[in-house]
């Protein structure tokens, strides 16, 4: 009888000895064991909050994300564009005084549409070889805005059609030159605010 009662005591204390290992190695290798403390509390009935502990945060091997690169300057494409509409200005004047010849694309005759193409062609820009086509190319430019190297468009026979293109040569004091080639005069310079050519003026665009 004792010894039974022997064995049931240490029976007993064994369970008792394990309970307490479960319990202390559970502990051990709980790492959440904070939050759920730390949550489970609360202070004068209120909502109970979420403190995190930074050591059981993984920051050995955490690796921010790389910035993005920023954009490259825009100041040197801007030198490119305004070298390379000098040099379509330039190829532009360089047929003045080419007498007028429908369809033509030289110096020995040239329309107002073939002085645009062959223009933007020295930047190897191909553009539309008609004023129609020209004018629903590009970028609409309010009168006000308009620069070197924007197109203006005219409906020099009356009405609203266009039918004839200029190359903006330069803008100074708010007044507009461009150079175009004339039925009667060849390629030549003008100026928009003029009495004829104000008239006629439809619209200018960007390219």
């Amino acid at each position: 009888m004792i010894r039974y009662r022997k064995l049931g005591i240490c029976l007993a204390l064994g369970a008792i000895f394990l309970l307490s290992a479960c319990s202390s190695s559970k502990k051990a290798t709980d790492p959440y064991a904070y939050l759920r403390k730390s949550t489970s509390s609360s202070t004068s009935g209120k909502e109970p909050y979420l403190t995190i502990d930074i050591a059981i945060l993984d920051t050995a091997n955490y690796k921010p994300p790389k910035p993005p690169k920023p954009p490259k300057s825009s100041q040197k494409d801007e030198i490119i564009s305004t070298q390379a509409i000098q040099k379509v200005i330039r190829t532009a004047l360089s047929y003045k005084g080419t007498p007028y010849k429908y369809g033509g694309l030289n110096k020995q005759g040239i329309d107002c549409s073939g002085l645009v193409y062959l223009s933007y062609a020295a930047i190897k820009k191909k553009v539309p070889r008609s004023s129609t086509g020209l004018s629903k190319t590009g970028s609409h430019v309010r009168k006000k805005k308009i620069a070197p190297g924007d197109l203006v468009f005219f409906a020099s026979r009356g009405g609203t059609r266009i039918n004839h293109v200029g190359l903006v040569t330069r803008v100074k004091g708010g007044e507009v030159t461009f150079i175009h080639a004339t039925t009667s005069k060849g390629v030549r310079e003008d100026r928009l605010g003029s009495e004829y050519w104000g008239k006629r003026y439809q619209k200018a665009v960007r390219l």
